[in-house]
Formats: structure tokens, sequence, C-alpha cells
């Protein structure tokens, strides 16, 4: 029997090592929110066990992550291999828990949720605005700060 897609049951995630925001989504409808602040120096730990127990707690059957990607500014080079461990770990709980997941990168969440054209160049503080305020109209759902960016990416 195939599931309708109202069963599914997704975390999303946008993952990094020291704050991680989340979101669950039933169907189209945002159940739940927040940001993971993730023990320094264990987040790998931690964050293997807060993904794990959402997965049990709300029965989540896929995850959506945020991708990496790497480009040439010093600071994503810096970045890059602590989010390659990140997603390592969020691989690890998926294949423990037997579910599914799926990556895509931010310019293509961006393109989707609020229309970002690669025409107009953007600041990271205006990219994050756009993004809140596209959940707040898409989805119904208002962010507050100071979690608002990690959670709406």
């Amino acid at each position: 029997m195939m599931k309708k897609e109202c069963d599914e049951i997704i975390l999303a995630l946008d993952v990094a090592s020291k704050k991680t925001g989340y979101a669950i989504f039933i169907g189209k409808t945002i159940v739940y929110h927040g940001t993971w602040r993730l023990k320094s120096p264990c987040y790998h730990l931690d964050l293997f066990n807060r993904i794990t127990q959402t997965i049990q707690k709300h029965k989540v059957t896929h995850i959506v992550s945020e991708d990496i990607f790497m480009d040439s500014s010093y600071v994503r080079v810096n970045v890059y291999p602590i989010l390659a461990e990140c997603k390592g770990v969020v691989k690890l709980a998926v294949q423990q828990s037997g579910i599914t997941i799926s990556h895509c990168t931010p310019i293509r969440i961006k393109q989707h949720i609020w229309g970002m054209s690669g025409k107009r160049k953007l600041g990271r503080d205006e990219e994050k605005q756009m993004m809140i305020q596209a959940i707040t109209n898409n989805y119904g759902y208002a962010l507050e700060k100071p979690n608002a960016d990690d959670e709406a990416d």
C-alpha cells in the first residue's frame, strides 16, 4: 500500500555544529520547530541523539537536510569539513532509524520557498529576512528572533 503525502512526517534540518535549526512537517503543515544548541565539544553525539530522539518521538518518516557546498570564501572553506562531519552524523542517524533522507542545496531551497533568482544579489541578512517572511506567508507560522534565521533555513 502506498503512503499518502499527509501520512509523511518530515524532519527538516539546517545542520551546523553549534546551532541546528529544525522543523517537523506533517503533510505541508509545520507542527514543531526550533533550534538545537549543541553541546561543545560533544556536538557530534549531541546532534546524533537529538535527531534519533526526534525521529522516535514524532515518528519521522523522512528527513530533508540542507546540503553543504564549498565555495572560495574563507569562511566556507574553513567550515566545510565541520559541516561534512555533521552530514555524516545525520546519515548515521538515518541509517540506524531505517528512514529516508533527501538533501537540498541552500539556493534550491530559497528558489522554492521565496523565489530567489540569481539575477539579484542579496546580503546574508536580507536573505534570512526573505526566508522568515516566506515561512510566515507560506506556512502561516510566525518565526521570532533570536533563532528565526536558523529555523527558517
